[in-house]
């Protein structure tokens, strides 16, 4: 959400601002995912699973982005998230405390299909495609803020990778600035991995909050 408009606010053209950025934030993914592994705050079946799918999606994205605006998405995505933002501030125990539930096949049918839409707008802008993924796995299937930060690194990954081909098949990577967004989001994503614990959920969920209301009231207003 935030490289985005830095890298078009210095005059990067908005589809190598946005090729470049999905390319560069490998980093986050891979910098994280050992912490979280040790931690044992990767569930590997289910972030497999919506990883796979998202990766799909992300494959007709990363294509329909190379030939339509994005403005109107960004508003779409904009409403979801501050929708889903409400529902999680009226629910204090989501994303909090473990959600023991069991898990049927239409809570993985939805968890599919969910999948392949994040994964498409992963695919056609990415910009707060995490945020998504987090609401995914807090809300279907009873994960915490921690548990769903480290499972959904497998989907974040994979996303990355397919949207990252594609565009630089399509000649709209800045190599020189994927380098530095690569180095920036691997040591915070480091940093945010080793102090996640010490931060705790509560404090997580209140961040989360605050950052996704801020972020979709900005795409409405700009």
């Amino acid at each position: 959400m935030l490289t985005i408009p830095t890298l078009i606010f210095f005059g990067v053209d908005p589809h190598v601002a946005v090729g470049t950025n999905r390319l560069g934030i490998i980093g986050l993914p891979l910098a994280g995912w050992y912490k979280f592994h040790q931690k044992k705050l990767i569930n590997y079946k289910l972030g497999s699973l919506i990883a796979v799918f998202s990766a799909t999606g992300a494959i007709f994205g990363a294509y329909l982005f190379l030939k339509v605006p994005d403005d109107l998405l960004e508003y779409v995505v904009a409403a979801i998230t501050l929708i889903l933002t409400a529902i999680l501030y009226f629910n204090p125990d989501a994303g909090v405390k473990k959600k023991h539930r069991t898990l049927t096949k239409r809570h993985y049918a939805l968890g599919i299909f969910l999948s392949i839409i994040f994964g498409v707008y992963g695919g056609f802008y990415g910009a707060g495609i995490g945020t998504l993924q987090s609401f995914l796995l807090i809300f279907l299937f009873g994960q915490t803020f921690l548990e769903a930060a480290g499972t959904r690194k497998i989907a974040n990954l994979l996303v990355s990778l397919v949207a990252g081909i594609i565009f630089i098949k399509a000649g709209i990577i800045q190599y020189n600035l994927v380098a530095i967004i690569f180095i920036a989001a691997y040591l915070g994503s480091w940093v945010g991995a080793h102090y996640s614990d010490k931060i705790g959920n509560v404090w997580i969920k209140r961040a989360f909050i605050t950052y996704a209301f801020l972020v979709s009231v900005s795409l409405f207003i700009k």
